[in-house]
């Protein structure tokens, strides 16, 4: 497990995003960093987050959904406001 130091809450976003890529090897590193991390900058950010395990996340500020392991899809608008028969719809017209 990766031991991260707290960010800066001055910390521009991108530097905190290069560094999470430097020190997190997967989707759930990368989550715990971001959790630890005090981030205001990034309140109103998405990610979408992917490892060589197939492992996906989408990152939105407060809210996180996990992948399930079948196609997991990035829009521009948050999905975790969307009800869960909407993400079905969403997913079930990707594939």
């Amino acid at each position: 497990m990766v031991a991260f130091q707290e960010v800066e809450s001055d910390t521009r976003p991108h530097d905190v995003l290069d560094r999470m890529l430097r020190e997190c090897s997967n989707v759930d590193e990368a989550l715990r960093f971001l959790d630890r991390s005090h981030l205001p900058n990034m309140a109103n950010a998405m990610l979408f987050l992917g490892d060589k395990h197939g492992n996906s996340a989408i990152y939105e500020g407060d809210v996180v959904l996990r992948g399930d392991g079948r196609l997991q899809v990035v829009t521009n608008y948050y999905q975790s406001r969307q009800s869960a028969k909407a993400r079905k719809r969403l997913v079930a017209g990707a594939s």
